[in-house]
């Protein structure tokens, strides 16, 4: 009897401890990869036994032995859900966490959900970017140093630094931002990251105003010999870019033409492209007096488009100057409505 319980302990043991697996969940691959995660770094997840990962593969890791609530609130934020996500964070009990990866995991997350809260309020909004920048700078430079969520955290840390500049109209602010961009250039090995960060940076310049260095990074990305996907939508990204920039230096047409191919060659997936591309669009027919095809860019943008909410609030804002400017006196106030309701704090909506 004493050996078959023994026998069934082992058993149970062996059993448990084929669960007992970290789970490391990949771009484009439903089901997650098991394993004992044995180091992370930067640029690769390390797994006992097995060839280390990619991070630029990696979506996302849940932890074998982490709070059911970090779960929990690392799910709701890759959906975009960052109140509650923040909300549940609050649940977590921190200082009972030994392992150090998930207790980098629970200060990315925290960051990252008040990061992204802080961009998307109008409200005391310096105050919470200024927030959110010193606590993606501590993650950056203590726990999350060495962590593989180093890069993005980097990268939203840019995006902050280049929202607080656009607030506070502050060179500084975007010199930052560029830095941290910089940093991810230098450091990730994919060249889809690279010019990833590349774009992120030109668009720090012409968030400045410094359109002529824009102009030449925009360039640089569209000429770029790397290949893939995602390589390719930061090239139409970039000539979308440089259009913007074209239009306003007076070639209006040319610019125009530019986004048209643009458009043509994008697929229907990516929406968030094609939303700027119309948005882009719309700001280039203003320039070059085509109102016609400015209203049916932005038109394009309020129906297709509303899950983009920065192209989508611009569409509306750019509509309801545009209803009123031919007298369309209820289509204006619908508009203005839409705004009102769905961006309550829209600057255009003071326009």
């Amino acid at each position: 009897m004493a050996r078959r319980a023994c026998l069934t302990l082992i058993l149970l043991l062996m059993s448990s401890s084929l669960w007992a697996d970290d789970r490391i969940y990949l771009h484009g691959e439903g089901s997650p990869r098991k394993g004992d995660v044995e180091s992370l770094s930067p640029t690769a997840v390390g797994l006992r036994g097995r060839p280390s990962i990619p991070v630029s593969e990696v979506r996302y890791i849940q932890f074998d032995d982490e709070p059911r609530e970090l779960t929990s609130a690392r799910r709701a934020a890759l959906s975009g859900e960052y109140a509650g996500a923040r909300s549940t964070l609050r649940k977590v009990k921190v200082d009972t966490i030994t392992n150090p990866s998930i207790r980098a995991d629970f200060a990315f997350y925290d960051a990252l959900c008040f990061a992204k809260l802080a961009m998307a309020t109008r409200t005391k909004r310096a105050e919470r970017l200024t927030s959110a920048a010193v606590k993606l700078k501590s993650f950056v430079e203590g726990i999350g140093k060495d962590n593989y969520h180093l890069f993005e955290a980097q990268e939203l840390l840019g995006d902050v630094v280049v929202a607080l500049g656009k607030e506070k109209k502050e060179a500084k602010y975007f010199a930052l931002a560029r830095d941290q961009y910089q940093a991810v250039t230098n450091a990730a090995p994919w060249p889809a990251w690279q010019l990833g960060m590349n774009m992120k940076t030109a668009q720090a310049w012409q968030a400045e105003g410094k359109s002529n260095e824009a102009v030449n990074l925009f360039k640089q990305i569209a000429a770029s010999t790397a290949e893939g996907p995602e390589v390719d939508s930061y090239k139409d990204r970039a000539r979308l870019g440089m259009a913007n920039a074209m239009a306003e230096g007076g070639q209006a047409d040319a610019a125009i033409d530019m986004v048209h191919k643009v458009i043509l060659a994008t697929p229907k997936e990516e929406a968030e492209v094609l939303a700027n591309a119309y948005l882009v669009l719309g700001r280039c027919a203003r320039i070059g007096g085509n109102a016609k095809e400015e209203k049916m860019a932005y038109l394009r943008i309020q129906l297709l488009y509303p899950q983009i909410p920065e192209a989508h609030e611009e569409a509306l804002g750019r509509l309801v100057q545009l209803w009123e400017a031919e007298d369309e006196t209820k289509r204006a106030a619908d508009t203005k409505s839409e705004l009102s309701d769905l961006y309550p704090n829209s600057e255009w909506l003071k326009k």
